[in-house]
Parts: C-alpha cells; structure tokens; sequence
C-alpha cells in the first residue's frame, strides 16, 4: 500500500486514551444513538441511557434556573372537575445531553 500523508496525519492527529479512561461518545464525532446495540452506556461515574420518543408521555422541560433540559415522563393525568383544567403528574427521569 503506497504511503498516505494526509492518512498518516489524521492517525496522528487522534487523540490517544488511557486504559483508564475508556470510550465517551460525547467527544466521538462519528457517534450515533440509533445505532446502539443496547440502549444504554455506563461511563463509570454515570449511565447514559436512551429514552424513547412517546408522543404524549415523554417532554422536555428546561431550567432557566440552572440551564439544563430535563426529561420527564408523564405518569398520570387527571381533570379538574371544577375548573377543567387537566393536572399532569410527571417524574423526571434523566437530563438532556444533547
């Protein structure tokens, strides 16, 4: 195979990890949840999980307060019989990475 400088240059260029360190797929451009095997990755610390999209039981809420986008999951709904207005009761269960 004849030498390939701009090859050779893009091997160099990557960055090298401990043994210790291991794989985080937030630093891995190529990096695609749809195509995980499981649906879920342990980084040691914490679990990165893939929530699925539920029309209707799964949102998204942001914080202004500390600027991050939780995940919720609707669990239950409920109408007020004297005003109408229907009561949502919800459990976050996760932060949006993205």
């Amino acid at each position: 195979m004849p030498y390939n400088r701009a090859l050779s240059e893009w091997v160099r260029s990557l960055h090298v990890r401990g043994a210790r360190e291991g794989y985080n797929p937030f630093t891995d451009p190529n990096f695609d949840a749809d195509k995980l095997e499981k649906n879920e990755i342990d980084l040691g610390e914490y679990i990165v999980a893939k929530i699925p999209k539920i029309a209707d039981r799964i949102r998204e809420t942001y914080s202004e307060e500390k600027e991050e986008t939780y995940i919720e999951l609707i669990t239950d709904r409920e109408r007020d019989e004297q005003t109408g207005e229907i009561r949502e009761k919800t459990v976050r269960i996760g932060t949006d990475l993205g």
